[in-house]
């Protein structure tokens, strides 16, 4: 039997913090460029590859809804998959990753043919196909750049061993299910961790994936594989040309490094307002290694954050042109 997801209220103080955090962050990258440079950036602006950067995102939205739809053996339309999708990435982007997970369940699990236990497992899965998509970009890059800097080193030795524990987990959860399940839970217990809300909701997603036939898993993970590297490399290619847009020229295998190390950041439980501060902070930090100039960088990541803004907005509109669409056409086949 599916275990609902048990919807708590969020800890406000650590909201607070994670909203703190991000604005220091920001602050901090602000105070690493100047005005002459943030200005510049008007100049330095490329339609042209603004025009491809937005093209790459909606193609991202669409492919990461197609992925949710076969996983859930095409059970819900995939207008409505796709209306999930998009309500669930600017929920992340514009508020916190939790809302926009909580969405995503939500919605599915109103879904008179989705059990919850079904939509929390997709998103599971989904979840470690995309981390290992982007550790797939991630090695690739690392290959490509040479000689690399120490901290490139230490920071890869970092990501692929939290990759691994990541991974290990899943599929100890998969392999030992309810007893590996129970195992932790009484472990968070004992540390007094179980009040903490992510802790409780990735352990109430645990429960589902426990609950799941072993073959049922392995299945969905193939089946989601492809549809999660065709979303990776969308997003590698995505990560480059928002660069672009604003007149930097650099190399590929660069700006896949950071962007892949972006997407696997975005795993700890500090992002809110889609990584406001984190993201550009990491951004600067990371195109340092590479002898990028910090002032410049910081102001392009300013404006990369507008535009990205500016594009969630935009995939809002998806929402009511979908309802005006599927309501005419209702209309149409009850004449």
């Amino acid at each position: 039997m599916d275990k609902s997801i048990r919807i708590r209220k969020p800890i406000k103080l650590w909201d607070i913090l994670k909203i703190i955090l991000a604005i220091v962050l920001l602050v901090y990258v602000a105070s690493r460029t100047n005005f002459s440079q943030l200005l510049a950036l008007r100049t330095r602006f490329s339609w042209g590859w603004f025009g491809i950067t937005l093209l790459l995102f909606s193609a991202m939205i669409v492919a990461k809804a197609a992925q949710y739809y076969y996983l859930l053996k095409k059970k819900v339309p995939y207008y409505r998959v796709l209306e999930f999708v998009v309500l669930q990435n600017a929920l992340m982007n514009f508020v916190a990753t939790a809302a926009g997970i909580a969405s995503y369940l939500t919605m599915l699990g109103a879904e008179k043919n989705v059990r919850l236990g079904r939509a929390s497992v997709s998103f599971v899965v989904v979840k470690m196909v995309d981390l290992v998509a982007v550790l797939f970009f991630f090695m690739g890059s690392i290959l490509l750049l040479r000689p690399l800097p120490d901290e490139v080193i230490r920071i890869t030795i970092i990501i692929a061993i939290a990759a691994i524990l990541i991974l290990a987990f899943f599929f100890s959860a998969v392999l030992f299910r309810r007893g590996f399940a129970e195992f932790l839970r009484k472990t968070v217990s004992i540390l007094r961790l179980d009040k903490i809300d992510f802790i409780q909701k990735g352990l109430d997603l645990l429960d589902n994936l426990a609950g799941q036939n072993q073959g049922k898993i392995f299945r969905l993970v193939l089946s989601a594989a492809m549809l999660s590297f065709i979303y990776m490399a969308l997003s590698m290619a995505w990560g480059y040309t928002r660069i672009r847009m604003f007149s930097l020229d650099i190399d590929i295998a660069t700006t896949t490094f950071v962007h892949s190390s972006l997407q696997i950041a975005s795993w700890i439980p500090v992002y809110v307002l889609g990584g406001l501060g984190v993201s550009e902070t990491l951004s600067v930090y990371l195109f340092g290694l590479f002898g990028e100039n910090p002032v410049e960088m910081a102001a392009i990541m300013i404006g990369v954050r507008l535009v990205f803004y500016i594009m969630n907005g935009f995939s809002l509109i998806y929402l009511p042109v979908e309802t005006i669409v599927h309501t005419n056409l209702q209309k149409g086949n009850n004449v």
